[in-house]
């Protein structure tokens, strides 16, 4: 049995479409809390979209490549390799990435990250769409 959240299934092109804020954490691979930050993100669509049978495709300046995605009713998991700078040097670090729609407003984000397959850190995130006024 298929159960989403609100009232339509989750579609991460019209959650991110307009402003969000997001807040998180980033913790080391022993659970230290290394940083925290705020974000606010301006969604656009640039050009269109088409999404086939729950599958996604995307890029952003800070990912190499393109990030692929697949859907289900209540989430979404993406795979992409984005040049972090660690110490001196950046490195490229894959993220395995699941955004879990909590209702038609807010996500709950984790990631994974690994740099030559081991686990570096881990990234808590919560996401909210800004209704404008």
């Amino acid at each position: 049995m298929t159960r989403t959240c609100g009232q339509t299934q989750f579609r991460p092109e019209a959650f991110f479409q307009g402003r969000t804020v997001a807040q998180g954490i980033l913790q080391d691979r022993t659970g230290r809390v290394g940083r925290r930050f705020v974000a606010e993100m301006e969604g656009r669509r640039d050009g269109p979209a088409h999404v086939l049978e729950g599958r996604y495709e995307g890029t952003a300046s800070d990912v190499i490549g393109k990030a692929a995605g697949i859907a289900t009713p209540d989430s979404l998991h993406l795979d992409y390799r984005m040049r972090i700078p660690i110490g001196k040097r950046a490195w490229v670090v894959r993220f395995d990435d699941v955004m879990h729609r909590v209702n038609d407003n807010n996500i709950i984000n984790r990631a994974t990250l690994r740099l030559f397959g081991i686990r570096i850190a881990d990234l808590t995130v919560t996401m909210q769409r800004v209704q404008d006024a």
